[in-house]
């Protein structure tokens, strides 16, 4: 037992011992000297052969190693000592999760205190919900702090769940040579959980009992629990995010993952607490703008910028919330009910009585009447969407019949050259006729039709042109990145040389330009736009990079499989075969 533990043979070693014990507790050696005198040897000999299994479990947990996993857990089997090891790796590793979890929100560790601040206004463009003023520059650090502790203890989360995920599945393949016992059957009983869902229903409960915690009125937290309140649906997205990016890294072939998508809803209930006081803070402001809206009673109707300014308030926590698509739909519901109040407010606002149905001729309309009109023009902004919705849909069809044309331009070298006038392969200065067409139409549209709503469609004054426009652009981006990566397989030019992706690139600027001007600012469509960044990156990736890039994440898998197969040289197969 003195060997070095490169060369000892651990496995071995642990048999040995277990059989010593085996035969000692079957027989009485109490008054054989030679056998007491070794007990202190055998015991000093288990103790180290169970060290160097713990050690080497650890190591090879944490390089993802399944020989050296497996051998160590036939080490803890030899030693009868298999569920025990692994149960305490399993709370190691919700000991280090609980651990990070309270780091992250101790607000000693954030250096806050009672008169910290909770700067969270600019979090969803709301009033401040801090009890006190803040300090100048205190606010950003201490957020910086949570947020990046936060971000710490979902990693945690992952890393830890794909440990215990790695450590089932060496478990589910590795038998002991003597007995043929498969490990897993051993750890887990027909009746019980697997080791994934085991643990998982342990650190959901762990994060609970922490945000429960911090949720509690404390006037030493409660900066903490108004800072998450405030942003919860930043809180929400890192914790989906972090649940997809597991899902993802465990999801191989013939392996279960280590969760399944149903239990992301039990990871978002760990944040109970937290959420329900969101959602009452998000009904309550969108409350108070139906409210000011429509007060109600026989006041006198709301002006056309009073019932703006609650319809941008409703839009803008819609659009808060559809950050993380399960508070996407709480947030939903919770916009149910104020329009519920806004129809209560709305019917008491209005006139009743027989003034409404009074009719003479040359007799203008009475009070009542001219009451009811107003409310009723104020309520028919859905309406007035399905009033120019034809107009926007036939030009959204002009502008994707133009750009469908990239299939009759040859972005092959000798079409390219050609249409370069004899320029170089690479001397790529014009852009395509098609792109050119489209660009021309989005701008008369603006200036002939967009320019006649008033207020003209922009982020800045929420309106049903607004709305139309802001989904024109997107569909128009993603609708140009589609064919374009359809373009080389539909062609048969495989791969897509350099000139046609500096070609692509062109119109792609050009494209990109006009929807910005013209239609909506590129920045605030998110997905769509970020699909555009990440193709043209795309493009002129190298071949030995597409598949490990994260641009293909900010892809649809539809996009991804046209760009993969117009890489290839051409075979005559589509995606299709």
């Amino acid at each position: 037992m003195t060997a070095p533990t490169s060369t000892l043979d651990l496995p071995k070693a642990a048999k040995l011992i277990t059989d010593i014990k085996a035969v000692d507790a079957g027989m009485d050696f109490t008054n054989i000297d030679v056998v007491v005198e070794d007990t202190a040897f055998i015991q000093a000999a288990a103790a180290t052969v169970q060290e160097q299994a713990k050690a080497a479990l650890d190591e090879g947990m944490e390089c993802m190693s399944q020989a050296k996993v497996g051998s160590a857990l036939q080490v803890f089997f030899n030693l009868d000592q298999l569920s025990q090891a692994v149960d305490s790796l399993l709370a190691q590793h919700l000991q280090q999760l609980d651990k990070a979890a309270r780091s992250s929100l101790d607000p000693r560790h954030l250096g806050g205190g009672p008169g910290a601040a909770v700067a969270t206004a600019g979090l969803l463009g709301a009033a401040a919900r801090g009890p006190t003023a803040a300090q100048p520059g205190a606010g950003a650090s201490w957020q910086e702090k949570l947020w990046g502790g936060l971000r710490e203890m979902a990693d945690s989360l992952v890393h830890s769940a794909s440990c215990v995920w790695h450590l089932q599945r060496v478990a589910a393949k590795k038998r002991d040579p003597l007995s043929h016992v498969c490990f897993l059957d051993v750890l887990v009983a027909p009746d019980q959980d697997l080791l994934c869902s085991r643990f998982w229903d342990e650190a959901v409960r762990v994060l609970a009992e922490v945000f429960a915690a911090t949720a509690k009125p404390s006037t030493k937290a409660g900066f903490v629990r108004d800072a998450l309140v405030a942003g919860y649906p930043k809180l929400a997205q890192l914790l989906e995010t972090s649940f997809q990016k597991l899902l993802n890294e465990t999801s191989v072939k013939g392996v279960m993952p280590a969760v399944t998508p149903d239990q992301l809803e039990q990871l978002l209930a760990s944040t109970a607490p937290l959420q329900a006081a969101y959602l009452a803070s998000c009904l309550n402001r969108m409350s108070e703008a139906v409210t000011q809206a429509f007060p109600g009673g026989p006041r006198s109707l709301s002006s056309l910028t009073d019932v703006q300014k609650c319809i941008g308030v409703l839009h803008e926590e819609l659009k808060a919330g559809s950050s993380c698509s399960m508070l996407a739909a709480l947030v939903a519901g919770t916009a149910g009910k104020a329009l519920a109040l806004l129809a209560e407010k709305a019917e008491y606002m209005a006139a009743s009585g027989p003034d409404v149905r009074a009719l003479s001729l040359g007799q203008p309309a009475n009070a009542a009447q001219q009451r009811n009109i107003g409310l009723c023009s104020q309520l028919q902004e859905a309406v007035a969407v399905e009033l120019v919705a034809p107009l926007f849909r036939a030009v959204v069809e002009k502008v994707e019949d133009g750009l469908a044309k990239m299939h009759r331009v040859d972005f092959g070298p000798e079409g390219l050259a050609a249409a370069q006038h004899g320029g170089a392969e690479g001397d790529v200065t014009l852009t395509s006729p098609h792109i050119t067409e489209v660009v021309a139409l989005i701008t008369h549209f603006r200036a002939e039709f967009l320019s006649r709503f008033v207020p003209a469609p922009s982020p800045a004054v929420p309106s049903c042109g607004t709305v139309l426009a802001e989904r024109m652009a997107a569909r128009t981006l993603v609708f140009f990145v589609r064919h374009a990566s359809l373009w080389p397989v539909r062609a048969q030019v495989r791969p897509l040389g350099q000139a046609g992706k500096l070609q692509m690139a062109k119109d792609m600027a050009e494209l990109q330009m006009a929807v910005g001007a013209s239609l909506y600012p590129l920045e605030q469509l998110h997905q769509p736009y970020r699909v555009l960044k990440a193709f043209r990156s795309l493009m002129f990736s190298q071949p030995d990079a597409v598949l490990v890039s994260p641009l293909l994440r900010e892809l649809p898998p539809s996009i991804v499989v046209h760009h993969l197969f117009g890489r290839q040289v051409a075979t005559g197969l589509g995606p299709a075969h």
